[in-house]
């Protein structure tokens, strides 16, 4: 009994319910199936073959852009209406007609637009792939063409989900999608490490892609059915005005994580094409492995930001005390774990000499890792002001990100590894002082609109 309640003691400490749970292991499982990914790769992929297996997965995240933002608006904006509904016994939404109406309009809108752009994303993937890699992988013998065309394909179809998760995190399902999210991690994985072991070359990122596919439909067919044939009703009452309320975050939105998400692909295709496939392959997997580790304490704040926008809704004081405590906890966590795997870089060539050269060496490494830590030193103010429905930090990113992306276009083939890092670390560094900024001037508006509404009631 002692060590259980220390054991629940600890979690609330960390403010850890099961949701977190959830989310960090899945990230953990992420986390550690990193060097059996790793391990498996080096094993049976040339140095050629994962500079084409890291390159297929920065150009396919280059899909996001066309999300415009509309998966984490529509999040924001569900979770404000789901503020004064509920689900009943047979699982439908239920409680304010008029909320239920502006959240139905809200679906259909949403659904529309990602099945049109998935579409667009699987021809645009297919083509535009076809001709980079045409042009750039020079006389191979690597088979590329098939499995990149099929990978095209099912990136389209997850793309067009994308938004039912959304949602359902908007809706308050927010721990069973992590739920449903760590048994995808744990069935996906197998099916990665199967393909590149048999023999399956680049066909493993099909064979990954192929499983999410089929477990998000299983998943969301099975036991949100009725759930969604009730959210593609007609809208009966109050409409959500699209251009008045949600382009105008939508849009900022749009510019802000476009910037955001193209650095790494950009990166990425910047030394494939100067440097080379193996080359690309060490930047690719050392991207990668930051990303896993960071995803980790991002578990906490992704978690509650349907949260959070119902604290705005309800209960405006306990967002400030939320957002306090979430980061003062996995501001050190995340700093523990960025050294961690700095330490691992560093004695893995130890450890293993003849695959030493699969990630970058320290001194580069340092740098993107760095880049992380101060990245998430700014991630507070974006967070409190997206809860608010508004994203006022777009000038920030265009500013800072989109000038690092054009320095790596330009000069980054020049400078090489080295010299990106350099150039998003000072990037991550600035955004700092200037979010900061922004984020007084909003919070201040915030809350005298607050007190008003306050008074107003009284």
């Amino acid at each position: 009994m002692k060590n259980g309640e220390r054991g629940r003691r600890l979690l609330r400490a960390l403010d850890i319910d099961q949701t977190v749970l959830f989310g960090i292991g899945t990230r953990v499982w992420t986390v550690l199936g990193g060097p059996v990914t790793i391990l498996l790769l080096v094993t049976f992929f040339s140095s050629e073959l994962q500079g084409f297996y890291f390159t297929f997965t920065s150009i396919v995240a280059l899909q996001n852009l066309l999300e415009l933002g509309f998966r984490t608006v529509a999040m924001h904006f569900a979770s404000h209406e789901w503020a004064h509904l509920h689900r009943d016994e047979d699982g439908l939404p239920q409680g304010d007609p008029d909320a239920l109406s502006r959240l139905r309009c809200l679906y259909r809108v949403t659904l529309g637009w990602f099945a049109t752009v998935g579409v667009l994303v699987a021809i645009c993937l297919a083509i535009g792939g076809y001709v980079f890699f045409s042009n750039t992988a020079g006389d191979t013998d690597i088979a590329w063409q098939a499995p990149w065309l099929a990978l095209s394909l099912f990136v389209g179809i997850q793309f067009a989900l994308t938004p039912t998760l959304a949602l359902l995190q908007g809706c308050g399902e927010v721990k069973q999608v992590y739920r449903f999210q760590a048994v995808e991690a744990f069935l996906t994985r197998p099916a990665l490490w199967g393909t590149i072991a048999f023999g399956g070359e680049l066909w493993a990122c099909v064979a990954l892609a192929g499983t999410q596919v089929a477990l998000v439909l299983f998943f969301l067919l099975r036991r949100y059915g009725g759930f969604f044939r009730s959210m593609l009703q007609k809208p009966e009452a109050a409409k959500m005005e699209w251009i008045r309320e949600v382009v105008p975050m939508q849009w900022r939105m749009a510019l802000a994580t476009g910037c955001d998400i193209a650095v790494f692909p950009v990166f990425n295709m910047t030394i494939f094409a100067s440097e080379g496939a193996a080359a690309a392959g060490r930047l690719g997997m050392t991207i990668n492995l930051i990303a896993a580790v960071t995803s980790i304490t991002g578990t906490w704040v992704i978690a509650r930001t349907p949260e959070f926008g119902v604290y705005v809704a309800k209960a405006y004081r306990t967002l400030h005390q939320r957002l306090t405590r979430i980061f003062a906890v996995t501001f050190p966590i995340h700093a523990f774990l960025l050294g961690v795997l700095f330490i691992g870089i560093v004695i893995y060539p130890e450890l293993n000499t003849e695959e030493a050269d699969v990630v970058l060496v320290p001194s580069q490494a340092i740098l993107f890792l760095i880049a992380a830590f101060l990245l998430r030193c700014s991630l507070p103010f974006s967070v409190y002001m997206r809860a608010h429905k508004e994203e006022p930090l777009m000038i920030v990113s265009l500013i800072f990100t989109g000038g690092l992306l054009l320095y790596t276009v330009t000069l980054g083939r020049t400078h090489g590894v080295t010299g990106i890092g350099v150039a998003y670390m000072s990037a991550c560094l600035l955004r700092i002082p200037a979010s900061f900024i922004i984020y007084k001037r909003a919070s201040k508006r915030y809350r005298a609109a607050s007190s008003a509404q306050a008074q107003g009631h009284d």
